[in-house]
């Protein structure tokens, strides 16, 4: 586990256990996107959590650079729908 957020992260080119047994490529990615995704929501939202508490306590450049993080993990977000897309149309 990281000690600085709290929560054990598996390595991120395998799929949770046991889900990734006996499974495809496809099945594969698709639960890594899944999984990725759904990551990047929980940091988004710790980011936003840690730049309102920067904000009030005067550190507006902190916050907005909190903020901007979050936004990034956002557009990580669009990139893995459109490879889940791709990933189903094939």
């Amino acid at each position: 586990m990281h000690k600085d957020h709290g929560h054990h992260h598996p390595s991120h080119d395998e799929a949770p256990r046991p889900a990734s047994e006996g499974m495809s490529v496809k099945e594969k990615l698709k639960t890594l996107l899944e999984h990725w995704a759904s990551h990047n929501r929980g940091h988004a939202g710790t980011y936003r959590q840690w730049a309102k508490r920067a904000a009030e306590a005067g550190f507006g450049d902190v916050a907005a650079l909190l903020e901007e993080a979050a936004e990034m993990n956002t557009a990580m977000n669009t990139v893995f729908e459109k490879a889940a897309k791709k990933l189903e149309e094939v």
